[in-house]
């Protein structure tokens, strides 16, 4: 008899690959002692080398497994020796993902999926947890008499690393499923806390920041975003490029693909750059996604901006490594010439040129005064003067007339 191409885990007879992920393979698998079918998650294995990651993996799992939740999947045991494997109820039906293939769900749909979705994570939540790694894979659907009922997947053990693997599709953009972007410490050997998949991770976790529940939120924005249209939020097809989108862009607008406007704060209220001024928690996103659904827009008041420096933190460096760290000195338009306004910058980074493809040459601080150069204007975009001597380009969105405000 041939020899199991699984991997043998004491307790389990292991069946069929369930999928891949980036921190590990979840099989069907049968528990020996009493016939209960399950997914069995096996941690790749330069994590299971690692047994930090073990004992922080048991440690979440079992502060997970005491969630009850009818849309979040149980936890049922966890490797006790080394935490390489932890065994999940198994669900019989497609993820999010999978749906989303074949195109957008219709407003209504979307909005009841949503909802179970957040409902869920607001349970993760009132218990201490922060899933990290919300995405269209993570949320299984099976079929029910009311329509798709929603289960959230793998949450609060995916704090080791984040991959550009099968986020949508199998790829962002043309970013190949077997590239990994990792983080590591000073001597190259265990993974940091960059955590989540690229194309739904907030800014923080760009900078390796710690995650709290509005990290969360910023996800669910994203997942909005997909289900009401079927593409990811940033459709960027490099590192690079992903990296400066999550930095400077604004969040994408639902109803420029098609979907109705009134869910377009919804998005940009849970996908802001800052986490100070994104829903206050899961209620309240709730609340704002119900009534989107029906076709209002409830708009709650932006707290007081923060006097932090945001954009211009570990989503530039990021950036500014991955480029080779360019600059570029471009003469400033001669006095004579310039038609100037004094305004008061947000934190953001200044690029060489308008647009996406943009690359950083410097920053502007919350709080500092720039001059805006009329003769440089490019739509949402405008050529600046910072006071520390750098000229380029910034989004308008960033530039405020009070600094007060």
């Amino acid at each position: 008899m041939p020899a199991s191409p699984h991997p043998e885990i004491t307790g389990y007879r292991l069946d069929r690959e369930l999928g891949r992920g980036g921190t590990g393979v979840v099989y069907a698998a049968t528990r020996l002692a009493d016939g209960c079918e399950v997914a069995l998650k096996v941690l790749r294995p330069q994590l299971a080398a690692d047994p930090g990651y073990g004992e922080r993996l048991r440690a979440e799992a079992d502060r997970a497994s005491r969630v009850e939740h009818p849309g979040v999947v149980r936890i049922l045991e966890v490797d006790p020796a080394a935490g390489t494997w932890l065994a999940m109820d198994r669900i019989d039906g497609p993820d999010l993902q999978r749906r989303l293939d074949c195109g957008p769900l219709d407003p209504a749909t979307a909005v009841a999926v949503l909802r179970q979705v957040a409902d869920a994570v607001a349970a993760l939540h009132a218990a201490g947890l922060v899933h990290r790694d919300l995405k269209p894979a993570n949320v299984l659907l099976t079929d029910a008499p009311g329509g798709p009922r929603a289960h959230v997947t793998d949450f609060g053990v995916a704090t080791a690393g984040a991959t550009v693997e099968g986020t949508f599709g199998n790829s962002p953009g043309s970013l190949p499923p077997e590239e990994w972007l990792h983080t590591f410490g000073p001597h190259g050997d265990h993974p940091a806390d960059l955590v989540g998949t690229v194309t739904y991770m907030a800014p923080e976790q760009w900078r390796g920041e710690p995650s709290t529940p509005r990290t969360d939120i910023y996800a669910l924005g994203g997942l909005t975003y997909a289900a009401l249209t079927g593409r990811c939020p940033y459709p960027q097809p490099t590192l690079t490029e992903l990296a400066l989108a999550v930095a400077m862009e604004p969040p994408p607008a639902p109803s420029a693909a098609g979907a109705p406007s009134s869910f377009d704060h919804v998005v940009k209220r849970a996908m802001a750059k800052d986490a100070a001024h994104r829903f206050a928690d899961v209620p309240e996103f709730i609340e704002a996604l119900t009534a989107a659904g029906d076709g209002k827009a409830i708009v709650l008041a932006s707290p007081r901006r923060s006097r932090r420096w945001w954009i211009a933190g570990g989503v530039g460096l990021l950036a500014a490594a991955a480029v080779g760290g360019y600059a570029l000195s471009r003469p400033a338009p001669a006095p004579s010439t310039t038609v100037t306004r004094s305004e008061c910058a947000q934190s953001a980074t200044l690029r060489d040129q308008p647009g996406g493809r943009g690359r950083q040459i410097g920053v502007v601080r919350q709080g500092e005064v720039v001059t805006l150069d009329h003769h440089e204007d490019s739509g949402p975009w405008s050529y600046i003067h910072a006071p520390d001597g750098h000229s380029g380009w910034t989004l308008n969105e960033y530039l405020r007339t009070n600094c007060e405000n």
